[in-house]
Formats: C-alpha cells, structure tokens, sequence
C-alpha cells in the first residue's frame, strides 16, 4: 500500500480568495484596486507574469523593497482562514499545511524545499 506524502492545492483564486491582498497592493502603491485589476488582466492578456503590473503601475518596481517595506510600516502580507473561499475549507482537515509566505510567488524556493522534505 502507498502512503500519500503530500497534497499541492493551487491557492489563489482556488482555495484563497485574493481580493483583500491585491486591494492591500493598490493600497499601498496608492493606486484604486480597479487601476492595480487592469494592469494585472492587462498583463495576463498579454501572457506577462502579474509582476508587470506592479511594473506599469510604478517603473522600477522591486517585489523584496515593496514587501520590506510593507513589513516595516506594519503592513505585511498575510494569508488567513478568512480568505479561504467557503467552499475550499472542506478539504484542507486534517492536512496541516506547511507554507511559508516566502512560498508563494517564488517557484523555485517552494520547488527546493518540497525536494528536500
């Protein structure tokens, strides 16, 4: 018998509802969410990685600059259970999930360390 060692589950916009985050992001590049959901479908339309937006948004931008400098000001990004689509909760128990916020947007970090688990 084979035994399951883990479970991938695509979080945004699958299990995790992420309006309150990008709205968070135009909050804080001090854009209306509309301004940030435009250059991000216009980014997608272009088959550009959602970066771009933040790059059209404010040339020059720098993903670690911005998060650091969101931490510093008490601002962090953050994933709850009350961003959790309703439907999605059902099947997270009894998984606990390993998952740092460094995880998410770094392909090649949350890659290695599921190799090295």
């Amino acid at each position: 018998m084979r035994h399951l060692e883990s479970v991938v589950f695509d979080l945004g916009e699958t299990l995790v509802d992420e309006t309150r985050q990008w709205s968070e992001w135009a909050d804080w590049l001090g854009v209306s969410t509309f301004t940030l959901f435009g250059a991000m479908g216009a980014a997608i339309a272009g088959r550009r990685h959602h970066l771009d937006a933040f790059e059209t948004i404010r040339p020059g931008f720098d993903l670690d600059v911005e998060r650091a400098g969101r931490e510093a000001a008490g601002r962090p990004w953050r994933l709850g259970s009350e961003d959790l689509y309703p439907d999605a909760v059902p099947c997270l128990p009894p998984h606990q999930p390993r998952l740092e916020p460094s995880d998410l947007n770094r392909p090649a970090g949350r890659l290695r360390r599921a190799r090295a688990r």
